[in-house]
């Protein structure tokens, strides 16, 4: 699995954003896409690891700050490798 900064996959879906602070109508002010394809453009690789069978959890605990107008962009594997990724994120 690699992680860039950056990048572009073209094509995909965008999923319907929702907030769990109950009470509160305030939605994100990030957007998200899914697709499946290569990454292109010019992206800056900052974090990869190995897969191995089953669940794993990347936790970076506040470690990535997305500025605005920037991307982060999930590359997991090629070929016959079947992955999926869930992405979870707080805004202050």
């Amino acid at each position: 699995m690699n992680l860039y900064s950056g990048g572009t996959v073209t094509g995909g879906t965008t999923p319907t954003p929702f907030n769990m602070q109950l009470g509160n109508a305030t939605t994100s002010v990030a957007s998200a896409r899914v697709a499946t394809g290569s990454v292109s453009g010019t992206p800056t690789l900052f974090y990869t690891t190995l897969l191995a069978a089953g669940m794993f959890e990347v936790a970076f605990t506040g470690g990535l700050i997305v500025a605005q107008n920037r991307s982060v962009t999930i590359s997991v594997g090629t070929g016959s490798i079947t992955a999926a990724a869930n992405i979870s994120w707080w805004e202050f």
